[in-house]
């Protein structure tokens, strides 16, 4: 151990001392005396200093025997570091670290160029969702006309369920229902067109019929174009018209009931899309609000004679 070793380097200092003063000659002088003392305190000083280093948290630690003779004890070797290994690993851990390098040969990119964050798609969603209200007020007039017209329809669904005519009643069709469903075919028409091609809409002092057109509601379930729909509903209407007023008997009554059920179910829709316009989108079409007011007249025409054929049809029935 450290310790032991200490005390024997010690021990072999005083004997050395000892020894050298037992050799002096006996004709040594009194002024020689002194210099044997020296001696063996300065062994004795050396064995402190070793004990010294030895405490201390050092690498090496040497202890002197005597004058000629140096021991290493506990010699530990020291690696030093390459300051060039140093530099090179530093250098490579940047090149790593730097994903913005050019591929191209013909371009060069400074590592130390900052490169643009990324815009977060935090960023593009807006601070707050519109509500009905402030999509009601982007079109005061627009929507004003629109809201008119929606509760006009709500009206006229009430009044026609509510109706309730007579066994006598007539079961022949009102002129009008030819006219109103033609410019309904006319009005649709127009609508597909817009929807299907993309072309801007000829809107009139009233409204934005355009944003109505290319907002996700101008298409059901993103496919059939609400447009479509109608023109299809219109065009049913004109042909049951047809046989209504030329086949009486029970194929008229059929007829009539068609008619009614087309109306009634084309209304209800055209409520859901009317109330759409000034909420939610927060603009109106003028071509949508002709083609609800013409659905809904349809309804309102054809209530009477309907319901009249429906209750013709289960009095009939066996």
């Amino acid at each position: 151990t450290a310790d032991s070793l200490v005390s024997e380097i010690a021990a072999d200092s005083v004997s050395q001392a000892q020894a050298d003063t037992a050799l002096t000659p006996a004709d040594t002088t009194p002024a020689d005396t002194p210099q044997a003392d020296t001696t063996v305190v300065e062994a004795a000083d050396t064995a402190t200093a070793i004990e010294t280093e030895l405490e201390q948290p050092e690498d090496t630690v040497t202890a002197a025997v005597n004058p000629d003779t140096t021991v290493s004890v506990l010699e530990q070797p020291r690696i030093e570091e390459d300051p060039a290994a140093v530099a090179a690993t530093v250098e490579h851990g940047e090149d790593a670290r730097d994903t913005s390098a050019a591929t191209d040969p013909d371009t060069t990119v400074s590592a130390a160029q900052p490169t643009p964050a990324d815009p977060s798609p935090f960023d593009l969603i807006p601070d707050a969702n519109p509500t009905m209200l402030d999509n009601l007020r982007r079109d005061p007039v627009g929507n004003t006309v629109a809201l008119i017209v929606l509760v006009g329809m709500v009206v006229g669904v009430v009044t026609a369920l509510a109706w309730t005519p007579s066994a006598s009643a007539t079961s022949k069709p009102h002129p009008a229902v030819l006219v109103v469903a033609l410019l309904g075919i006319v009005v649709a028409a127009y609508l597909t067109y817009i929807e299907t091609s993309g072309a801007t809409a000829v809107c009139g002092p009233v409204g934005d019929c355009n944003a109505v057109q290319h907002s996700p509601y101008a298409t059901l379930f993103g496919l059939i174009p609400v447009g479509l729909l109608g023109l299809l509903g219109y065009a049913a209407i004109v042909v049951a018209w047809i046989v209504w007023t030329n086949k009486p008997g029970v194929l008229a009554d059929y007829a009539a009931l068609t008619v009614l059920g087309i109306s009634l179910v084309g209304t209800l829709f055209s409520i859901y899309l009317t109330f759409l316009e000034p909420f939610i989108i927060g603009a109106t079409c003028a071509w949508c609000i002709g083609s609800s007011i013409a659905i809904t007249v349809l309804l309102l025409l054809t209530a009477g004679a309907g319901k009249a054929a429906w209750y013709i049809l289960v009095a009939s029935k066996p």
